[in-house]
């Protein structure tokens, strides 16, 4: 299967939902990155869950342009699931992971930027739910999957999301064949 020309796709993953939203909500609140907008009414919370000895990123876009290689676990989170979870899955370098909460809508957004690398591990991560209870629109199209590969180049969101999202967003380098596909979005 050719991952160079999808928007996204479904993956099959045997996912421990409960603990992975429980790990993540244990990590303290002034650890995350976090806003509100009033005028959407969309909360949100983002971390790193695995930092780098470079540079401290506030923007997720200019935080992609670090080699893979260059990131590793912050141990200061007590993650040993997630951890797991991410080390079993089929790639050979682990990249930036981060942690997301949202609650209500979030706006639709690109996560490149012109200095994001054109290589496909760094537009095309694994996104792993714990709790989706709004799809994501991808390009316009209704997203219900909690196990996805997307490509974030792409147009995506919550726009009009009213539940809450708990998840977390990989990068790496993949070996994208060997996930089972369910359904994929071109």
């Amino acid at each position: 299967m050719n991952f160079f020309n999808i928007k996204a796709a479904a993956v099959e993953l045997v996912v421990d939902e409960n603990l992975l939203a429980d790990e993540l909500l244990a990590i303290p609140d002034e650890q995350w990155d976090s806003g509100y907008d009033q005028y959407s009414g969309c909360s949100w919370k983002s971390i790193f869950l695995r930092i780098n000895n470079i540079k401290t990123f506030t923007d997720f876009k200019s935080a992609k342009g670090l080699d893979h290689n260059q990131w590793f676990w912050n141990d200061r989170f007590n993650i040993p699931y997630i951890k797991e979870l991410v080390e079993a899955l089929p790639m050979s370098n682990v990249g930036m992971i981060r942690g997301f909460i949202l609650e209500g809508p979030f706006p639709m957004h690109t996560d490149t930027n012109n200095n994001t690398p054109t290589d496909l591990s760094f537009k095309l991560g694994l996104t792993i739910a714990a709790r989706l209870d709004d799809p994501m629109i991808l390009d316009g199209v209704e997203v219900f999957e909690k196990n996805i590969l997307f490509n974030d180049a792409v147009l995506h969101g919550f726009p009009n999301a009213k539940g809450k999202q708990i998840s977390i967003r990989i990068f790496g380098d993949f070996d994208y064949d060997k996930f089972k596909v369910l359904k994929i979005y071109e």
